[in-house]
């Protein structure tokens, strides 16, 4: 008894989780006799005979057990596999009607007219390959292709598998186009060969003679020369004048040769044209020995995905006599090479400055790329959802010949795309890899969420605190952040002396302890859609008295929320020969004793469409001596003891489409919620409202 480790005999089903229900088919080419059970029981005792190709209609985890009994021996074979049966593909997707065909056939055949379209959002290996797997396709063999198998196919979308079989027809067709031979008897003849040099006459009442020597009736087997050829005569043993004489020309022993063209391979006599064909076997695994014709001459062929390297057996007839034997490699390469891989001096798909790249695929491989871009991106690549730059360059592939290729920066952040495929010497082309790269030396990600490690201000290995930030800003001379979650400051004064800019994303927010403050020094900063908050100080704490300090510097604040808590004093913007510019922004600056949203010297100040706020004993919203005032279509209010909306010395006024509002706890005589020196002028003054509250009336 042999007991077999492998299943070289089950073409399917096969160990694995699959996403469909699996097929039985075993090879019984050999004559062998088999039996199986799905329950795992012994075959021969509870099992059932092997006739023909059938669905296991089985989920869950499933054994199978073979018996196979041939030439006196018995083979055992157990599969163990499971199903979990899986379609997710929304409906009438090219690839939910794929899987629902799989589903329902299982066994799919091919050849001829009969191709097979794989969706490209899936892959594919041929023959349990799992080494190699490559893009769906539309995938087809020669239509003169003679060897019918039975190949196993694997499609997969990542997260699942799907486990069918390919029967691959062979058609009754010649290399040239002509039909074959579908028998190969066309006379009765009174001999037979059992090799190329051995031949037995075993017809009755009848003699023979070979190439005119003397005439017998002998049943030994005879042995000849087959590099010439030879002659053979015979008649009725009852010699009499007349009788009629036939002839059999038995030609020389053929040579048998295998050409390759466009990956199939054809195979050809040299010798005389009476000679046929017969396929005895191919070497090729599923070849159940299906295709029984004679032909002239054979086209072996497999599927785009495979590689056959094997010995093929023919059976050689001349004039319908079986001649002997003749064996010959072969080799069909329909595998394509390994998609390109690339190499990188720089990690993930992030650098601030150029990036060198090294394009790898199989030794016997020719690489061919393209590249696309630069192409400038800015904040929305960011942001936005559907974040995949739109290339508009024509591609162009060139054979890849040089070590690496080097991508550079540009003056702003740029995108690029690679695009490579390999092709090998039998022109199979690989499946086309992708390597995408930004070089952004400007835009940086501040993240509250995320890992310390290995963190360098890129999309995916973001700055964890403010304090990296600033040393990027500070040794650059411009930088974009994106800040993600609660960023909190650390105590001391945090000062900004480059050009920046942050952006707010998923509820960014930076916060700043009482103890500190922003300042920002000859340089400008912009802040989007940020949250900006100034802690209240703990009992015993020092407070710091301003949430940004302005010196020389320009900064504005577009969609931004700023709110501060101070124990006495507290000023949200402190200026001096600077520019401030706020729109669709909040300030509220609240503090006990005394509250200021903008004290400013010799700066100028632009708010449209914004929302100031001022609570304290004593509450102000813009304390400027000298410069530019700006208020257009925003809210001003004050809740206090004392305050103003301005006190304004020697500055230039627009006040337009305003509201001014105040809440006193009492009235206070001569008081006014603009209050303006001599050398102020305003320019404009237009549709602003002014209202004032005294608590209790």
């Amino acid at each position: 008894m042999l007991y077999a480790q492998n299943s070289e005999r089950i073409i399917s089903p096969a160990r694995g989780t699959w996403a469909n229900k699996q097929s039985l088919i075993i090879d019984v080419s050999d004559g062998a006799e088999c039996y199986y059970s799905l329950s795992g029981t012994d075959p021969l005792e509870m099992g059932m005979i092997y006739e023909e190709p059938s669905l296991i209609n089985l989920e869950g985890n499933v054994t199978l057990k073979v018996a196979a009994l041939v030439n006196g021996t018995k083979e055992e074979y157990e599969i163990n596999y499971t199903v979990n049966e899986e379609n997710p593909f929304k409906n009438d997707s090219e690839e939910k009607k794929f899987i629902d065909e799989i589903k329902e056939k299982n066994i799919i055949t091919c050849g001829g007219e009969n191709t097979i379209s794989i969706p490209k959002n899936f892959l594919y290996s041929l023959a349990d390959d799992t080494s190699s797997f490559i893009q769906g396709r539309q995938i087809s063999i020669d239509d003169k292709n003679a060897l019918s198998r039975y190949i196993s196919c694997i499609v997969t979308d990542k997260a699942r598998n799907w486990r069918f079989i390919i029967h691959q027809r062979g058609a009754n067709m010649n290399a040239d186009g002509t039909k074959a031979d579908s028998d190969s008897v066309s006379r009765k003849i009174p001999f037979e060969f059992t090799d190329w040099e051995t031949f037995t006459f075993n017809g009755k009442n009848l003699i023979w003679t070979l190439d005119d020597g003397t005439w017998s009736n002998s049943t030994e087997p005879v042995k000849i020369d087959r590099t010439e050829p030879h002659t053979l005569k015979w008649q009725s043993v009852a010699y009499e004048n007349g009788n009629p004489v036939e002839t059999f020309e038995i030609p020389s022993k053929p040579k048998i040769s295998a050409q390759t063209k466009k990956g199939s391979v054809t195979f050809k006599l040299n010798g005389e044209k009476s000679y046929k064909l017969k396929i005895k076997s191919s070497g090729a695994k599923g070849d159940f020995g299906e295709n029984k014709s004679f032909f002239d001459s054979v086209v072996f062929d497999t599927l785009e995905g495979e590689q056959i390297d094997s010995t093929a057996v023919f059976e050689i007839y001349s004039q319908g006599l079986f001649q002997g034997t003749l064996s010959q490699n072969y080799s069909i390469d329909r595998k394509p090479p390994s998609s390109p891989r690339f190499t990188s001096n720089q990690d993930g798909n992030h650098a601030r400055g150029s990036v060198k790249i090294k394009i790898e695929t199989d030794s016997d491989a020719e690489i061919f790329y393209a590249i696309l871009g630069p192409l400038s991106i800015d904040a929305s690549f960011y942001t936005d959802k559907n974040d995949a730059p739109n290339f508009t360059d024509s591609i162009i592939f060139r054979k890849y010949t040089q070590s690496s290729l080097v991508l550079n920066g540009k003056d702003s952040a740029v995108c690029y795309k690679i695009l490579a495929y390999a092709k090998d010497k039998n022109n199979n082309v690989s499946t086309t890899s992708e390597y995408d790269i930004v070089i952004d030396e400007y835009n940086y990600f501040i993240s509250a969420n995320a890992s310390a490690y290995g963190a360098d201000g890129s999309r995916y290995h973001p700055f964890v605190n403010f304090e990296q930030a600033l040393e990027a800003i500070n040794n650059t001379n411009f930088a974009h952040f994106f800040v993600e979650g609660k960023i909190v400051l650390k105590s001391g004064k945090a000062e900004i002396l480059s050009n920046c800019s942050f952006t707010g994303i998923n509820d960014g927010r930076i916060v700043i302890p009482a103890d500190t403050h922003i300042k920002i020094k000859d340089s400008s900063a912009e802040f989007q859609n940020c949250i900006i908050e100034k802690l209240a100080p703990e009992i015993g704490e020092q407070n710091d008295e301003k949430i940004f300090e302005l010196d020389n510097a320009a900064t504005s604040f577009e969609d931004c929320e700023i709110f501060g808590t101070f124990n006495s004093n507290g000023v949200g913007f402190s200026a001096k020969n600077s520019l401030i510019s706020l729109e669709d922004s909040r300030v509220t600056i609240n503090s006990r004793t005394y509250a200021c949203v903008f004290s400013a010297d010799a700066s100028q100040i632009f708010a449209k469409k914004g929302s100031f706020n001022s609570i304290a004993q004593t509450a102000i919203i813009f304390s400027l001596s000298g410069g530019i005032l700006e208020s257009t279509d925003s809210n001003c209010k004050l809740i206090s003891h004392l305050g103003r909306i301005a006190e304004l010395n020697s500055v230039l006024v627009k006040f337009n489409d305003n509201g001014f509002y105040a809440h006193f706890d009492k009235k206070i005589r001569g008081a006014t919620l603009i209050w303006k020196d001599s050398e102020t002028m305003i320019l404009e003054n237009k549709n602003n409202t002014t209202e004032t509250h005294i608590q209790g009336k």
